[in-house]
Order: C-alpha cells, then structure tokens, then sequence
C-alpha cells in the first residue's frame, strides 16, 4: 500500500474500522452514535448507529455504582472532575453532531471526530471571540456560591438578576461566563444519545420531597461513587458529575433571549447581553404548556440552539414544562425545590425580564479556555 495516498482514498464508513501499516494506525473510521425521535406523545427514542444496539444505562446511587455502554465511548469517557481557581468542574471534550428532520421524526448524531455534515460542539465551536476552536470546555459542577464560585457545601447564590450573575461570573478571570445556551445544548445532546429520552426526570429526580425545605447546600454528589445518579439523602442528582442540573434552584441560561415570539442567541460570550447583540434564530411557539415539537434553526453558526415549536396541555406530554409571556425576555431552567412541575432537562420558562429575581433562581458558570 502506497502510504502517501492513504488519505486520499475514499473508504466507505462502517466496512472497516482502521487500517495500519507496520503495526503502525494510519486511519480510523469515526464512532457515530445516535437516537431517533418519532414525535408525539412518547419521549422514548430509539437508538441508531454505533449505538444501536446498546442496553440502557444505570443510575448510581449515594455509594452504589451505576454503568453504561457510553463509559468507554468518546466524549463521554473524558469527561472529568477538575479544579481551577478554587472552582470544581466538569471538562467536556469537543464532539460534532448533526440534527435531521423529516416530518416529524427527528434525529440525532454524535460523531468522536470530524465527519462530513456534522457540526462542532456548540461550546467549543468557533464563538468569534478571538479563540476560534476550542478542543475542551468547562462548566461549573456546582451552581454558584455567593462568590459565585462552582464549590461544595454553601447555599447558591439567589436573588440576584442575569445581569448581576454574569458580571459576578465575569469578575473571577478571564475565560468565566455565566453558561449559555450553547453550554445547555452541548450537555444536553450528550444526554439524550446517552439515554434515549426526553423525560429526564424518569431517569434522574430526587427523592426526598423537599418542597418546603429552604435551598439544598451545594455538595451532596460530592462523593458519590458513579457519575451519574442520586446522593444518598435523595435530595441531589448530577448527571456526568455535573450536580443538580434540574434540581434545588433554577439557573439563569445566557446567550438567548426572546422579543415576543421572536428568538435570538449570541454565541460571542463577550458580548452577552439581554434585546442586543443577537443572532435572530426563528420564532418560538407562543403557547403554554408541554414541549411537544422542536424546530431546528438553519440559521448558519446556530444549527444546535433547538427552538420550542409548539405545545401541549397535556401531562402525558412526559418531556417538560414551557412558558411563554410576551413581555418575557430571558429564560431560567433546571428545576425548583418548590415544585415537581417546574423541573427537567429541557425545562424552559421566559416570562422574566432583566430586571427579575427570584429566591428560586441561582446560576453557574462555565469556564471556556
């Protein structure tokens, strides 16, 4: 075999997985895992690809260790606990992606290197803030304290507006911003091939019902034994060692917000701002209610940031809650200690302006080197 023209043949993928000359890896065919959505009533999806034929994973729970396929699949198998200026958090690696529509099925692909249609991780996509790519992006495995720091064992931080939580963010160093859209959609996908549904609170809700107790300190995930699971009161989860990301208080979400129906992102995190600076992506439903359908923007640079399309009054609509105002311009989610309803990966509510605050709302930061 001639190796100068190795990367110039056209190998068709799946028909082989790597090729070596000398004991030496001079190509390997990319792992792509994936889910496919039918619409309707049932958030199950089914698993397609590399990952067709996976067993679904288990929870870990306190000191009790789960499992999954995706243990030893890249990205998910770098994702790590790490300290950085007194902050804890969670590294996550650069993947590519692809979303498909047709009708209303939906489809979604995580591919472990480059592939031909697929996109870059919206965290470490380009975000024309002078960086250009970036191969590994962080967020904060823990809301945030009242220093505004990812750390175990203090209150987070409440009561404070989107912009006051971004500035306070902003002041730890360079490379601190308040998480964003992207940060949302790049875990998220991630979560969805992993586990085949939109109903995240039939894989990870606590179950300790804490609805009158005041907010849940930060740090009982802290020593559980699995990634991804419940602490052993039942009053946290944390999925990829990530605690808490619909559960407790609820979180600012950066990089968006809305006029009327009309939805915008901003993908610079050093130009986050609330009515400027924003790509408009598409317009959003105006209804109230379930998730019941996604639109996928086409808009170039944008093609992760999901929009609500339409709703459901319905409960058995198990995916979650949305809530339109048109005087709504910012948007919080995660999950509220004061209620079962306003909980889940896919939570999003807009009827606060930047002027709101909440005892209920906190953030957490993301870290982008």
């Amino acid at each position: 075999m001639d190796t100068k023209n190795v990367n110039m043949m056209k190998i068709p993928q799946g028909i082989v997985k790597n090729i070596k000359m000398n004991n030496t890896l001079l190509w390997k065919r990319p792992y792509i895992y994936g889910v496919s959505w039918a619409g309707g009533t049932s958030a199950s999806m089914t698993r397609t690809d590399d990952s067709a034929e996976f067993t679904s994973p288990v929870i870990g729970n306190g000191t009790t260790a789960g499992s999954s396929p995706f243990d030893n699949c890249y990205p998910w198998s770098d994702m790590k606990i790490v300290t950085k200026d007194g902050n804890t958090l969670v590294s996550i690696p650069k993947f590519w992606y692809k979303w498909t529509k047709s009708g209303s099925t939906m489809k979604l692909q995580i591919a472990d290197r480059k592939v031909s249609g697929f996109n870059i991780s919206p965290m470490h996509a380009d975000r024309d803030d002078g960086v250009g790519e970036r191969d590994i992006a962080y967020i904060g495995k823990y809301k945030c304290a009242s220093d505004y720091k990812s750390k175990a064992g203090y209150t987070p931080k409440a009561s404070i507006t989107i912009g006051a939580a971004r500035t306070g963010i902003s002041a730890l160093g360079s490379g601190y911003y308040q998480h964003d859209y992207a940060s949302f959609w790049t875990l998220r996908m991630l979560f969805l091939v992993e586990w085949a549904t939109w109903d995240s609170q039939s894989i990870l809700q606590n179950t300790s019902n804490f609805a009158s107790a005041s907010d849940i300190v930060t740090g009982k995930t802290a020593n559980m034994s699995y990634h991804t699971g419940i602490s052993s009161d039942g009053y946290s989860v944390q999925y990829r060692y990530v605690e808490d990301p619909w559960e407790n208080v609820l979180e600012w979400l950066d990089g968006i917000y809305f006029n009327g129906a009309n939805m915008y992102c901003i993908n610079n995190p050093t130009k986050f701002a609330i009515g400027s600076n924003g790509t408009l992506i598409g317009t959003r439903s105006t209804g109230t209610g379930y998730i019941s359908s996604w639109k996928i923007p086409t808009t170039s640079g944008y093609e992760w940031a999901l929009i609500p399309s339409s709703v459901a009054d319905s409960e058995s609509y198990t995916y979650d809650g949305y809530y339109y105002t048109s005087s709504g311009t910012v948007t919080y989610i995660g999950g509220a200690r004061n209620s079962w309803e306003l909980h889940g990966a896919f939570f999003m509510y807009t009827d606060f302006t930047a002027s709101s605050t909440s005892t209920l709302i906190s953030t957490r930061l993301m870290y982008l080197p």
